[in-house]
């Protein structure tokens, strides 16, 4: 069975500091330390697991975003069908866990990728407590 040999993506969209400014107190080195600290945590998990697992951090925000090159800004996108939408990337204060799990090519999922949101803090307002997050 193709699915079961499949690799989870743990996906995390961390703020990285690049729009911090006067107008925001986020400490980027906390973000930098939570972000290791998961990594180390969860790759230990899959391999205690013997699961294959693929770690991506600030994958981008998707393909219906574009860089938007009129803004001094790498991480400045807009909407491709709606380009009055915008977005920073990462999301300032964003720690964002989705895991990616494949699923059966016969099966109702058709082969595709299901996304699974496993922490926000951005909707949670707080940081996750890491161990049961990756338990």
């Amino acid at each position: 069975d193709s699915a079961s040999n499949a690799v989870v993506t743990l996906e995390l969209e961390v703020h990285d500091g690049t729009c911090d400014s006067q107008y925001n107190r986020y400490n980027h080195q906390s973000y930098a330390d939570a972000a290791q600290s998961f990594e180390h945590a969860a790759r230990d998990r899959f391999i205690r697991e013997n699961l294959p697992v693929r770690l991506v951090v600030n994958p981008g925000p998707g393909k219906a975003w574009c860089l938007d090159h009129h803004v001094d800004s790498a991480n400045y996108y807009y909407h491709r069908c709606d380009p009055t939408r915008k977005t920073y990337y990462p999301r300032p204060g964003a720690f964002e866990v989705v895991a990616r799990i494949p699923q059966p090519v016969g099966g109702a999922g058709g082969g595709r990728t299901r996304a699974f949101e496993l922490w926000s803090k951005l909707r949670a307002r707080r940081w996750p407590h890491l161990p049961t997050l990756v338990d």
